[in-house]
């Protein structure tokens, strides 16, 4: 008798010690709702001993909360097991549990354990509100975001992307392919596949670019997008995350600053009236030549003018004016090869610069431009049209001037004019 006492006995502490090794707050019932035990960590959180709650009632200490009701209604109730989160008040702050509860001695009786898991629960409150703080960062951002799961379908398209593409995110979510078919260019598309099928296969994969789309009502859009491989705290590959940015507009102003670039150096070197080089482009050009005039030679300059301008603009005009000029200037740059220089040199007079070649072909030229002139002119008998040419070639000196080529032209010209005028 006395050994099976010591063996009860002996039995009782071995449970007496786990249960105090138990990492929660361990008691028993009898099932009228008294104390038949506590372990060692919830007797040291009161700072009394082990036999201190035995026997007595629950609430004792008169503290009614969400534990003693929970003990209250397990007791009474018809079930043999449950387990509940509980928040129990403590001196500095509420603290939650996790409680579960089981019958015992033929339903005369129940063991609680408790854990802490206060700690646990506001750690997953700050997850679920990071989580909360990210989606809304998403859903607000300006950009397209966008996410493929590890087979490749979309399972994020937030408020931008639908803005931008048109398409809304019961159209897309769980589709894969509909992303790939917004590109116009296959080849920026098959760069897209390809990188999906990397992901499916689980190899890191990154992507910039940018590329039109066409969006669901047929517009034409230009993105900036980036795709890169999004891995967890393992390294594990996990999705692809697609960031773009709607730069349509940019690249519209991008294109007219281009065009007015264009234009305004197009003007700042082109005459308004006939589109020929004007007099800073052609001086510019006559300084460049000028430093190595031996690389031209033979270097030629014609000279033309129109010599009764000044009375055709009052007597038709300056409309009428502008057309002469017009037409004077087609009919001089037409007569040269496309590597010649052709500019309006002032109001009345061009200038044209022909590498390589000789006096004698400038000669030709010259008169053939001449016969040209004079066909017009008897074509428009009504209209009387006056002009006057004349050119000047390299002599092969290196100190020569092309300005003292230019005037020789000019001056050739004037002769010319001085015999028109007295015959």
């Amino acid at each position: 008798m006395n050994k099976s006492y010591r063996d009860l006995r002996q039995e009782m502490e071995q449970l007496q010690a786990v249960l105090d090794a138990v990492p929660g707050y361990v008691s028993w019932f009898s099932i009228d709702g008294r104390y038949l035990g506590v372990n060692k960590v919830l007797a040291d959180s009161f700072g009394k001993p082990l036999t201190y709650f035995v026997g007595k009632e629950l609430g004792f200490e008169r503290s009614e909360h969400d534990f003693t009701r929970f003990v209250r209604e397990f007791l009474t109730g018809s079930r043999d097991h449950e387990a509940r989160e509980i928040e129990i008040p403590d001196i500095r702050a509420n603290r939650v549990f996790y409680i579960v509860a089981q019958k015992y001695s033929l339903r005369q009786a129940a063991v609680f354990v408790g854990i802490d898991i206060t700690e646990l629960k506001n750690a997953q409150d700050k997850i679920f509100s990071l989580s909360q703080f990210q989606q809304m960062l998403i859903e607000n951002a300006d950009v397209m975001i966008c996410f493929f799961d590890r087979e490749a379908r979309i399972s994020i398209w937030n408020k931008a992307s639908e803005k931008i593409t048109g398409f809304g995110r019961e159209e897309v979510v769980g589709r894969g392919d509909l992303f790939d078919l917004l590109f116009t260019d296959h080849k920026i598309r098959n760069r897209i596949v390809r990188a999906k099928e990397d992901l499916k296969e689980g190899h890191q994969t990154a992507l910039v670019i940018e590329a039109a789309i066409a969006t669901k009502s047929g517009e034409s859009k230009m993105l900036s997008l980036s795709m890169k491989s999004l891995t967890n705290l393992r390294g594990d590959i996990v999705g692809l995350i697609t960031i773009a940015s709607d730069i349509t507009a940019l690249k519209n102003s991008e294109r007219i600053l281009q065009e007015s670039k264009e234009r305004f150096r197009y003007l700042s070197f082109h005459d308004s009236v006939t589109g020929l080089y004007n007099r800073a482009y052609l001086e510019a050009e006559i300084d460049r030549l000028g430093k190595d005039i031996m690389r031209s030679h033979p270097l030629t300059l014609i000279a033309m003018k129109i010599l009764n301008l000044k009375e055709l603009n009052e007597t038709y005009g300056y409309s009428m004016g502008d057309a002469v000029i017009k037409s004077a200037a087609g009919l001089f740059s037409r007569s040269f090869r496309m590597v010649d220089i052709v500019a309006r040199l002032s109001t009345a007079s061009f200038c044209a610069i022909l590498p390589h070649v000789n006096a004698n072909t400038a000669v030709g030229l010259q008169r053939r431009i001449l016969d040209h002139i004079e066909k017009i002119a008897s074509e428009r008998s009504s209209l009387p049209i006056y002009f006057a040419i004349g050119c000047a070639t390299s002599q092969g000196v290196p100190s020569e001037s092309v300005y003292d080529i230019l005037k020789c032209a000019q001056e050739n010209m004037i002769s010319i004019r001085k015999r028109e005028s007295s015959a």
